[in-house]
């Protein structure tokens, strides 16, 4: 087996980096549970807020503008600018929808009560 400068080799050492993987993931397996619902909480009032609001209509003129500035044609810029508002808004409700984000805020799609 070869062995590394530090005396080690490549196996022992992806040994010792999984051990590190596996502590890191127990810890986070106590710390994610106690503070994703208040994160997942916080997105969603940041992506819903007028603030928020602003600084998308704010990022999608820009984005409209540099296309302009590049020399695309006005109807395609308009049309590459509502894909990527689409694309936006399609990530806001993947993560708003999904299950994970369902189960840390208290309410489940799957739930039959």
């Amino acid at each position: 087996m070869q062995e590394e400068p530090n005396g080690k080799s490549k196996k022992s050492q992806r040994s010792g980096n999984v051990e590190e993987l596996v502590q890191i993931l127990d810890l986070m397996g106590d710390w994610l549970p106690k503070f994703l619902p208040e994160l997942m909480k916080a997105f969603r009032e940041l992506a819903f807020s007028e603030q928020a609001g602003r600084e998308m209509g704010k990022a999608v003129a820009a984005f409209y503008h540099e296309l302009l500035k590049t020399g695309i044609p006005q109807e395609d810029a308009t049309a590459m600018t509502h894909t990527y508002m689409s694309t936006i808004q399609d990530t806001i409700k993947q993560v708003l929808s999904s299950r994970s984000f369902n189960l840390t805020t208290g309410s489940s799609r799957n739930s039959h009560e």
